[in-house]
């Protein structure tokens, strides 16, 4: 089958494009330290022989973006913020409002969190100034769906109840989702304590090791947290957002062609209705409850995926680079201006060069040596 190389070198431009913005969306090394060694003292504080959760066997472990390595950079220098678990052993007779206060009175006897921590609907927020914040939820053991169900204490008013949730199991969920062999990690040492454990913060995926499906969460989150900015009341939760992403994934590695699949299939969705998002290794968990609770979110996030699509589609009709970067960074910001200057230079080096290969399956940049590789030929879009 021919193909057409100034189709390809175009799409091999976005993908190059892509893959520079999700590089300059990771955590930066000295935020993601700190946010490692604040889980670790939050956690020491917590399991301390002398603390009365030690009778528990808490286990305190990070969920969320840093569990399954989709974290971004803060948007505009604002914080970022880190989930943490601390699940206790305790019997279901204890109330919601027993298990929070628990955690909580732990907490405010620190002379270092006391007069930094908040009270929210389902967990303590400790807030580092002009650093991050660190949300701590506590939660039981529990539930009859996997061996890693949890409740956690849900606090619209002043008794509480059991929200069901599984923080690690959706966490496998997606990993499996990612279609790819997990890479291998150096073992990190775990601070254990008899009768309590704190599980490290593991270090930094490397960026070129990162799953496909990852980067195009990553992007997708950037693109979600550029186009409500100000309107953050409207924000779909990152989870909601990371399982759509996942179930729509059809394992394409460009992330160009990973976007557009997973964003037409939302837009499919959203035309009949207003889904019910549950956990997919935990059904009692709606993680769409925000959606069904603010309607008025879910209909702004489907006229935001309608925009996107649209725009998604039109990105290699776009003539010249300029025009291509500007309106990247209209989608993802400021990481998009450099990442389009040092991603499109040693591409337009090896196309002088006579040296710039796609590969026919996967479309991106690969040896010339390849059996799959097709040489791209002297074309440029620079112009109209």
């Amino acid at each position: 089958m021919s193909m057409n190389p100034p189709a390809i070198s175009k799409i091999t431009h976005i993908n190059a494009a892509l893959q520079a913005i999700c590089f300059r969306l990771q955590l930066p090394v000295d935020q993601f330290e700190l946010a490692r060694t604040k889980h670790e003292e939050v956690g020491a504080w917590l399991i301390h022989e002398d603390s009365p959760v030690r009778q528990y066997s808490p286990r305190v472990y990070h969920q969320g973006s840093m569990l399954i390595e989709t974290t971004v950079r803060p948007l505009n220098r604002t914080e970022h913020d880190l989930d943490i678990i601390c699940q206790l052993s305790a019997a279901k007779s204890m109330t919601p409002r027993q298990v929070f206060d628990l955690v909580w009175s732990r907490l405010a006897a620190s002379p270092v969190f006391k007069d930094i921590i908040k009270p929210k609907q389902r967990c303590i927020r400790i807030n580092f100034p002009n650093k991050f914040h660190l949300d701590v939820v506590p939660a039981i053991l529990g539930g009859a769906t996997s061996e890693t169900s949890i409740y956690i204490p849900d606090m619209p008013g002043p008794d509480g109840k059991w929200k069901a949730s599984d923080p690690k199991g959706f966490a496998k969920w997606f990993e499996e989702m990612c279609k790819k062999v997990k890479i291998l990690r150096e073992k990190q040492a775990v601070i254990y304590m008899s009768d309590g454990s704190v599980a490290p913060v593991p270090n930094p995926e490397p960026y070129h090791l990162k799953k496909p499906l990852k980067r195009a969460v990553q992007l997708l989150k950037r693109w979600r947290d550029m186009q409500f900015h100000g309107r953050e009341e409207l924000v779909t939760p990152s989870i909601v957002l990371t399982q759509l992403a996942a179930d729509f994934y059809d394992g394409d590695p460009a992330p160009y062609e990973a976007v557009q699949i997973i964003i037409d299939r939302m837009h499919a969705l959203f035309a009949v209705e207003c889904p019910v998002v549950k956990n997919p290794v935990n059904d009692q968990e709606i993680i769409s409850e925000k959606w069904q609770s603010k309607p008025e979110c879910f209909e702004a996030f489907k006229l935001a995926i309608a925009d996107l699509r649209d725009r998604w589609q039109k990105l290699p009709e776009l003539k010249g680079v300029p025009v291509i970067a500007k309106e990247l960074e209209a989608l993802f910001g400021d990481p998009a201006v450099e990442a389009i200057q040092d991603a499109f230079a040693p591409i337009e080096v090896a196309r002088s060069n006579s040296t710039l290969h796609v590969s026919r399956d996967t479309r991106m940049l690969v040896p010339a040596s390849l059996p799959s590789a097709i040489k791209v030929q002297g074309h440029t879009f620079y112009g109209s």
